[in-house]
C-alpha cells in the first residue's frame, strides 16, 4: 500500500474497515460516516455476508479457505466459523498490510490449520507461488480444491484492466472443484457525487480510494466458473435466511455491494 500521508496521520484501509464494522470512532472512520452514513452498514453486510458464504461452502464440504485482503481476523472469522464445522479445515488469511498480518497472527493463537502472511492481490502469481512452493509448515496444498474470499477487497484496485487479469491469473491457478467468493462496491448504489466524496476522503486518510463498479463488470471476475444461485446479485439478497447480523435496508441497492460466488468446473 502506497503512504502517501504522514505515518502517523494515515489509517489503513482494514484499520477503516474494523472500525466501521465495530462502530468503533476514530478519524477515518468518522470521517467516512460524515460523507455517507450508509457506510457502517453497507460495511456490516458485508462482513455478514461472509459469514454466511463461509458456512455455505464448509457444508459443502470445502476444507481449505484462501482469505485475501481479511483485514484481522477477530470474533466469528472465517477459521473460526469453518473449523466450527470441520476442525480439520485449513485456513490463510492475506493482507497487504504487516500491522494487520500481525494482529491476525496474534489473533490465532497458535492454531496449527491456521496462519497469516502478507501479500497483495495486484501481485497474485507471486502470491500463489509463494504459497505452493514446498514448505512442511505451508497451511494450504493449492494442488486441492480451495475457497478464495474476495471480500470487498478488489475496489481498492482502481484499473479494472489490472483487476480483471489478476483475477484472472488467479482463476487459471486454482485446482478444478474450488470456489472463488466476491463482494464488490456497486455504481448503482451510489451517486457520482457521493462516489467522489468518499473517495477524496479515503485519499486524505489511507492513500487508497475505492473504486466502485457495475455488475457487468463484478460478473466479469468470474470468468466461466459456474454462478451458484443467486447469482451476482446484492449483498443484501445473498442467501440472507433471516440472517441476525444483516442490517436491514429500505430497498436492496443502498446494501452497496455486488457479490457472487462460483465454482470451478
Amino acid at each position: 500500500m502506497n503512504r502517501d500521508l504522514d505515518q502517523a496521520a494515515a489509517a489503513t484501509v482494514p484499520q477503516i474497515y474494523r472500525d466501521l464494522v465495530g462502530g468503533q470512532a476514530s478519524q477515518a472512520a468518522d470521517r467516512i460516516v460524515a460523507t455517507n452514513a450508509r457506510v457502517t452498514d453497507v460495511a456490516r453486510a458485508n462482513r455478514a455476508w461472509l459469514q454466511r458464504v463461509v458456512r455455505c461452502l464448509a457444508d459443502r464440504g470445502v476444507t481449505q479457505f484462501l482469505d485475501i485482503g481479511s483485514g484481522v481476523a477477530e470474533t466469528d472469522s472465517v477459521h473460526e466459523i469453518a473449523q466450527g464445522i470441520n476442525p480439520a479445515t485449513r485456513v490463510l488469511y492475506v493482507d497487504i498490510d504487516p500491522e494487520t498480518v500481525r494482529l491476525t497472527t496474534a489473533a490465532l493463537h497458535d492454531n496449527a490449520r491456521t496462519a497469516a502472511v502478507a501479500g497483495d492481490v495486484n501481485r497474485i502469481g507471486e502470491l500463489l507461488d509463494r504459497l505452493n512452493a514446498p514448505d512442511p509448515h505451508r497451511v494450504l496444498d493449492l494442488d486441492e480444491p480451495v475457497a478464495v474470499l474476495l471480500a470487498a477487497v478488489l475496489h481498492f484496485v482502481p484499473d479494472h484492466h489490472r483487476a480483471a487479469d489478476a483475477l484472472a491469473a488467479l482463476r487459471d491457478r486454482l485446482a478444478p472443484g474450488s470456489y472463488l467468493a466476491i463482494s464488490h462496491g456497486a455504481t448503482e448504489a451510489f451517486t457520482a457525487q457521493e462516489v467522489a466524496r468518499l473517495q477524496a476522503v479515503y485519499r486524505e486518510t489511507s492513500a487508497v480510494r475505492p473504486t466502485p463498479r457495475d455488475r457487468q463488470q463484478v460478473a466479469g471476475f468470474f470468468g466461466d466458473f459456474e454462478m451458484l444461485d443467486p447469482g451476482v446479485t446484492w449483498v443484501s439478497e445473498w442467501r440472507p435466511d433471516g440472517d441476525p447480523e444483516l442490517p436491514t435496508f429500505a430497498e436492496s441497492r443502498m446494501s452497496g455491494l455486488h457479490v457472487g460466488l462460483a465454482r470451478k468446473r
